[in-house]
């Protein structure tokens, strides 16, 4: 601690500080905890700064495909061929209010949330559990998605995150990339 400034350090363990250990520690800046309290010690700002931001950032992604509210993406859509402009209803409808409510997973870089008046939303409040947080927010609107074959936070940014992905490759695939590129060479097009 001294060699490297620190102003706390901590000693993880699988079951915690030994009694002669935990003695030697009481009068130090040093504290001894199990794995599993330093995860529940740095768990909210682990889930604000990284868990929401990560999605939050790839949903954004895919806002132009699915608010609805995208007159150019109305206008490419006009223009698909209506087997092709099925599949991307189908699309939508399947992925579309997922993203488009993961991108509200992002609103802590926009407005600190201790002072937002919705930061105690399902969405946005670090979950107590896994299980909680499948239960009450993801099964409860998305259940077509497998939401059982993750067994920790970290696997669910993974999952998630391949979702919104597969959503952006499929929304890409039917317009030849983004909005803005279908848009430019559309427009390209024009004389």
């Amino acid at each position: 601690m001294h060699e490297t400034g620190a102003n706390i350090g901590f000693i993880v363990s699988q079951k915690g500080l030994q009694a002669g250990a935990e003695k030697y520690t009481n009068n130090t800046n040093i504290v001894g905890m199990t794995y599993l309290e330093l995860q529940a010690r740095y768990f909210p700002v682990w889930w604000e700064r990284f868990f929401c931001r990560q999605i939050g950032d790839l949903a954004d992604e895919l806002v132009d495909f699915v608010s609805g509210h995208s007159a150019r993406c109305d206008e490419l859509v006009a223009k698909l061929s209506p087997e092709r402009a099925e599949h991307f209803e189908s699309t939508r409808r399947c992925f579309g209010s997922f993203a488009l409510l993961m991108t509200h997973l992002n609103i802590g870089r926009f407005t600190n949330l201790t002072e937002w008046p919705g930061r105690d939303s399902l969405l946005l409040r670090p979950p107590e559990s896994l299980d909680q947080y499948k239960r009450d927010v993801l099964n409860r609107f998305w259940s077509h998605f497998e939401w059982q074959r993750v067994s920790t936070f970290r696997e669910l940014m993974v999952m998630i995150k391949e979702i919104l992905l597969e959503a952006q490759q499929m929304f890409r695939e039917i317009f030849g990339g983004d909005i803005d590129d279908a848009w430019e060479r559309e427009t390209a097009k024009m004389p």
